[in-house]
């Protein structure tokens, strides 16, 4: 037995055959390689640190249940459960799903919104959900704003537009050629409108009583 082994032992060759068995199941830490474990790997003591130039977590899921720092880019391919606190910028590209309340506290905590600014538009201009808010200016002339769909995205996209003060020339806003509503000349106050994606085509889910509905809609 390897373990009986004491100063002055003899080492047989069935011992070494014994070494050379259990070789392949021993993790290399300086050439690597690819282990499949049939048990749980527990790790244990004082604490783990991970400094390679790529960490890639691949698992079908992955739970995070500890205080820890990640404090590098890292790509997660995974399922995540997070149940301790995030800090820091965390940037994503993929899509997430939330199945539970996303609450915001703390006197610093802030949401941010896409805006752009549509000056000067001219005859017409175009509106996409590259952005969240869209303000407009006073035009130089009559100008139509065509709302591009979008592709592929399911319902729940929303897009606000607004114009403040007097306008000498009016707005309108068209989805795929049909028109939805007007902000109109001469109403010297804000007029504003929230459309929802509805899966098909935009829907105007909320306009300011000064700005003009058309009929259907």
């Amino acid at each position: 037995m390897i373990n009986g082994w004491f100063h002055g032992s003899t080492v047989s060759a069935l011992e070494f055959e014994a070494l050379d068995a259990i070789r392949p199941s021993c993790v290399d830490g300086d050439g690597g390689g690819t282990y499949a474990p049939s048990a749980l790997l527990s790790i244990g003591g004082l604490a783990v640190t991970l400094n390679p130039a790529t960490l890639t977590l691949s698992a079908a899921a992955m739970a995070v249940s500890a205080p820890g720092t990640w404090t590098a880019a890292q790509t997660i391919n995974a399922n995540v459960a997070l149940t301790g606190t995030l800090s820091g910028t965390i940037t994503q590209s993929a899509t997430v799903t939330r199945t539970g309340a996303e609450t915001l506290s703390g006197s610093t905590a802030k949401t941010y919104h896409r805006r752009t600014d549509k000056s000067s538009p001219g005859a017409t201009t175009s509106i996409s959900v590259a952005a969240d808010y869209y303000k407009f200016d006073n035009p130089t002339l009559a100008c139509v704003v065509d709302v591009t769909r979008p592709t592929g995205e399911p319902a729940g996209l929303v897009i606000h537009v607004y114009v403040i003060g007097e306008l000498s020339n009016a707005y309108t806003f068209k989805d795929d050629g049909t028109t939805m509503f007007s902000f109109v000349i001469g109403t010297p106050a804000k007029q504003s409108a929230t459309l929802m994606w509805n899966g098909t085509a935009w829907e105007v889910a909320a306009i300011s009583a000064n700005a003009t509905l058309a009929a259907g809609y």
